[in-house]
């Protein structure tokens, strides 16, 4: 044991000598650490676990002794990496002399340091009340995809596991919402795994039935909180993208006067690991995001046409999966502490409904799903169908993570909301499934069917909201009471809904209720200009 501590120190003295004045301290934490996971496997992932935390602790160490900061802690995230930096727009040249001025290695919150709000932690800030304006006033108008997820469910939506049973924790996730199926940007999850069609192919192919669906509510007896106002939650995005006007004095491009320009902010920087197997990383300070994927240029490429189909037995467990995406996270440093368990996507499973097991296409890439966790609350999309997180794609022929997308940033101004208090008047939206009612269905064009959902008892979530303001989008999470979908009847696989999400801030439902007079699209009216193309792939 002794020789495993000195080799994981030696590791940590090569990349920051001056660790070594804490070595017996660091040599205690470590073996206290081994002591308290007796049953743990020392692989490689229990390394790198080790690892991080003995970087904490001595940044702790180091805070108490008012020692210099560390660069190598401070950029943490990126630890393990070679960089050859790669530049979008003028991130990589603004980002670079701030480094070297000592901007990123400033160790306290915002204190000079254009990045240092860009960490895994939650931080909120108290604003006045209803600091975010009307939030009714000035949502998106409804597009025509909008309008036909409110009356059929054809879309081609993940689907997360069914809800916990009433009494237990939830963990329950699933991934893209059909923004991701329309081609929009997703913030939440990412892709891997998701739809077959693309958007184009989606109006092109109406269906040739609808499903009109009845909710009815099967849990228990519940009460809403005895308060009048919600907390609403804004998350502030701009981090990192902090004046960088003074830096620019000591830039030359010599293409042009760099310190011409003015009121200059880092919008998308790009990095790139310039080894075998390595991969990039996009990192936007202005959105707050970080999406990392494989570096093209330096993987082998796969011929994917001669290899075999892969079938059921190809799957990897859960757990496996798990373990390779867990892997990936610690070797990187990212943090998951404000993520609840993960889970695998059974996304690719959809439309699949009633097809035989050797005609199921099964993909190359499996997401294991992380579901975010604000205040300890789950944080749901509003149409129900997904929940906000981060997501890991794993390719299960190699074992190698792929991709990640939808890490941000969690940092929120919180104001308070006038709260829905009438019980009856959420049931009411509840039971129609969503803020929009099913409106009317044009049974000359089509087919109708019916099939009853059953809800049960909810609980106080967020519900992430979109509140458009002029050409900007603000990000709100608001509480909400989750209606879990216990089952569908019947189960036809055209249901893609996991939840019923109704928000209980009062003017969202005020809003909504204004301006129900859905009607049917007249996408699904429309016949079809190509041929359909097979649901499932042929077999070979």
């Amino acid at each position: 044991m002794e020789k495993i501590i000195q080799e994981i120190l030696d590791e940590l003295f090569i990349i920051d000598p001056g660790l070594k004045k804490y070595q017996k301290e660091l040599e205690a934490a470590m073996a206290k650490m081994i002591a308290n996971k007796p049953e743990e496997k020392f692989n490689e992932s229990f390394k790198e676990e080790l690892k991080m935390k003995l970087l904490a602790r001595a940044e702790e160490l180091e805070k108490a002794g008012r020692a210099r900061p560390s660069l190598w802690r401070s950029l943490k995230f990126w630890r393990g990496m070679a960089f050859a930096a790669a530049t979008i727009v003028l991130a990589v040249i603004l980002v670079v002399p701030a480094v070297q001025n000592g901007w990123i290695g400033m160790p306290e919150f915002g204190a000079g340091n254009p990045l240092a709000n860009f960490s895994g932690g939650i931080k909120v800030q108290e604003a006045g009340v209803r600091a975010f304006g009307d939030l009714g006033a000035t949502s998106a108008p409804l597009t025509e995809e909008d309008l036909a997820r409110a009356t059929s469910s054809y879309l081609p939506e993940e689907n997360a596991a069914p809800a916990a049973p009433l009494g237990s924790t939830p963990q329950t996730m699933s991934s893209t919402s059909r923004d991701a199926a329309l081609g929009r940007e997703v913030l939440g999850l990412g892709g891997g795994g998701g739809t077959n069609a693309s958007a184009p192919d989606i109006k092109m192919m109406p269906p040739q039935y609808a499903t009109k669906y009845s909710y009815v509510y099967v849990g228990e007896d519940f009460s809403l909180p005895e308060v009048s106002e919600v907390a609403v939650l804004k998350r502030v995005k701009n981090y990192g993208s902090e004046k960088l006007n003074s830096i620019l004095d000591k830039i030359s491009f010599g293409l042009f006067d760099a310190s011409k320009l003015s009121n200059v902010k880092v919008q998308t920087l790009s990095l790139v690991e310039d080894r075998d197997g390595g991969y990039i990383v996009d990192f936007n300070p202005y959105e707050g995001i970080v999406s990392i994927y494989e570096n093209w240029q330096r993987i082998t490429p796969i011929n994917y046409e001669a290899l075999p189909r892969l079938s059921q037995s190809d799957v990897p467990s859960d757990e496996k999966l798990i373990e390779t995406a867990n892997g990936f996270l610690s070797r990187y440093g990212i943090d998951r502490g404000n993520y609840g368990t993960p889970k695998i996507s059974q996304s690719w499973k959809l439309g699949y409904a009633g097809v035989r097991a050797e005609d199921i296409w099964i993909p190359d890439t499996m997401t294991v799903l992380y579901p975010l966790l604000v205040n300890g609350k789950e944080v749901w999309e509003q149409g129900g169908y997904s929940q906000a997180g981060f997501s890991v794609n794993v390719n299960i022929r190699t074992m190698k993570v792929t991709s990640l997308y939808g890490l941000q940033t969690q940092n929120y101004q919180s104001s308070n909301y006038a709260m829905e208090t009438n019980k009856e008047r959420v049931m009411k939206f509840a039971l129609q499934g969503d803020l929009w009612s099913q409106g009317d269905f044009p049974v000359e064009s089509f087919q109708v069917k019916e099939a009853e959902v059953k809800l049960g008892t909810p609980e106080i979530q967020y519900m992430r909201y979109w509140k458009y303001d002029g050409n900007q989008s603000i990000e709100l999470l608001v509480p909400a009471l989750v209606f879990p979908v216990l089952e569908t009847t019947p189960a036809d696989g055209s249901f893609y809904k996991s939840a019923v999400v109704i928000p209980l801030a009062k003017e969202i439902l005020d809003a909504a209720e204004a301006n129900n007079t859905v009607t049917p699209p007249t996408i699904l009216k429309s016949e079809p200009t190509i041929e359909p193309a097979p649901a499932v792939r042929e077999t070979q």
